[in-house]
């Protein structure tokens, strides 16, 4: 059985078998190597498998990171354009703040101007009220006046006219005495109401209607040539 494993191991074998036969050597160490011998070569195959397999997996792990690195510049930049525009957001948010401080300012500004305008006219209203209420005095006193005035050129005596006339200057100038004088005429709500120059010579007396229509009315049409010949005034002007 030995010789028969030899031959089929002689047959099988290359040259290099051949030699170690030739050179005598003991067939039992022969078998030993020859086992030894293959299982290095199969256990080389095995490592030169598993090299590759390792081989081939670093190729994939290689690609893996150079997509992954991929991704990452591609998140570097999305994120470097975030930032950007985080920044000029930033640079309008403070430039929003900038003008809300402005305006903060204009609106304290305005409101200032708003209470100083206020207040003045508050104090021109008191003002207009106080004439207003001046004028409505006046008023009643003309109407006093002008009653008077009927009365005595309606039937009274020619002195008593004289007399009353100066009565109506005294009076007339003591309602208006206080009142702001301008070009010799005294004006209330922007009108001409009275104008009277005395000198001691000559008297001049100017009745511009405002509110006396009756007035004017009366000496207009009845008395104007016996009240200008008995009064001795220069001129008399009776307007409507």
């Amino acid at each position: 059985m030995l010789e028969n494993t030899i031959t089929s191991l002689t047959f099988q074998n290359t040259s290099v078998d051949r030699d170690i036969l030739k050179a005598h050597i003991p067939i039992e160490s022969y078998i030993v190597e020859r086992r030894q011998t293959e299982n290095s070569k199969s256990a080389i195959a095995k490592l030169r498998n598993e090299i590759n397999n390792q081989n081939n997996t670093i190729h994939a792990f290689r690609t893996n990171e150079i997509k992954l690195n991929d991704k990452v510049s591609t998140y570097e930049k999305v994120i470097i354009e975030k930032n950007d525009l985080i920044d000029m957001y930033t640079r309008k948010l403070i430039e929003y703040n900038q003008e809300i401080e402005n305006l903060g300012r204009v609106n304290r500004s305005i409101s200032a101007e708003l209470a100083i305008a206020q207040h003045s006219l508050t104090s021109k209203t008191i003002i207009l009220e106080k004439q207003i209420f001046e004028n409505d005095k006046l008023r009643e006193e003309c109407k006093i006046m002008r009653r008077k005035l009927r009365r005595f050129l309606n039937g009274r005596k020619k002195k008593n006219i004289y007399k009353y006339v100066k009565f109506v200057i005294v009076i007339v100038i003591r309602i208006y005495k206080n009142i702001k004088k301008s070009n010799n005429s005294f004006n209330i709500d922007n009108r001409t109401v009275f104008n009277s120059v005395l000198t001691s010579k000559e008297e001049y007396f100017y009745i511009i209607d405002v509110g006396m229509n009756n007035i004017s009315a009366v000496v207009r049409k009845e008395n104007v040539l016996n009240f200008r010949k008995l009064i001795k005034f220069h001129s008399i002007f009776a307007y409507s």
